[in-house]
């Protein structure tokens, strides 16, 4: 398990000191807060440190990056200390990452259209 304080300031080498404080500060309310009912919200972090939605999604997304087991569900985000916790995040991530990439596909073949399109309009001027 990893150790809270200067260990997290290696994995944000660009960040002011300030975005490093709120970010440990974020770890160590992680680690109080477990999955059984006492997930800490994007909500109440927000309100806690005064951040925007994207800024704790920040937060959250860096702690992951440098291998935090930082777990979330539908009540919030949690410290996994336990291999299942972090699994059901897994999934979930896995869950997203397949539907964005059906959109992504979905997309990218009406973009081909639209150009197919937008030539064989352009002939005709």
């Amino acid at each position: 398990m990893r150790k809270v304080g200067l260990e997290t300031f290696e994995i944000l080498p660009s960040l002011s000191k300030r975005a490093k404080s709120k970010i440990i500060w974020l770890e160590i309310e992680l680690k109080a807060h477990h999955p059984l009912g006492k997930e800490l919200s994007a909500t109440r972090i927000k309100q806690w440190k005064g951040l925007s939605g994207t800024e704790v999604r920040g937060m959250v997304h860096r702690l992951r990056l440098g291998g935090y087991p930082i777990g979330s569900n539908v009540k919030g985000y949690f410290w996994a200390f336990k291999w299942e916790e972090l699994e059901t995040t897994v999934r979930h991530l896995n869950q997203r990452i397949n539907s964005i990439d059906e959109v992504r596909s979905i997309l990218e073949k009406t973009l081909r259209l639209m150009k197919k399109e937008s030539s064989q309009i352009g002939m005709f001027k």
